[in-house]
């Protein structure tokens, strides 16, 4: 949880990020943490994605979560993501939560 405070994660949104680690690992339950790495992140984001009623922003927070997981947490270096074509189901790397709607006020 230090991790993700230190890297600007809001309060409400660490109990999220730590899920994605948790689901990560239950994905791959007879792999050992460290040998797991970015073909099986990218594998579970895709397969995450794929679910329906999975928004961009959930994949991108399940990427970040894991990268800070291995980078900061454990000190590993990830391999870089590989060029993606423009159809497949990845967010772009700026892809954020989608802004809250306002109710309009009656006159």
């Amino acid at each position: 949880m230090t991790v993700l405070r230190e890297a600007g994660a809001k309060e409400k949104n660490i109990p999220s990020c730590i899920g994605w680690v948790r689901r990560f690992f239950a994905r791959f339950p007879d792999r050992r943490r460290r040998d797991l790495g970015r073909k099986e992140i990218e594998t579970f984001l895709a397969e995450t994605a794929a679910r329906p009623g999975t928004s961009d922003w959930q994949v991108q927070q399940a990427r970040d979560a894991l990268g800070l997981y291995y980078a900061k947490f454990r000190g590993i270096a990830l391999e870089p993501r590989e060029f993606l074509p423009a159809n497949s189901h990845e967010p772009s790397p700026n892809t954020q939560a989608p802004p809250l709607r306002r109710r309009r006020r009656r006159p």
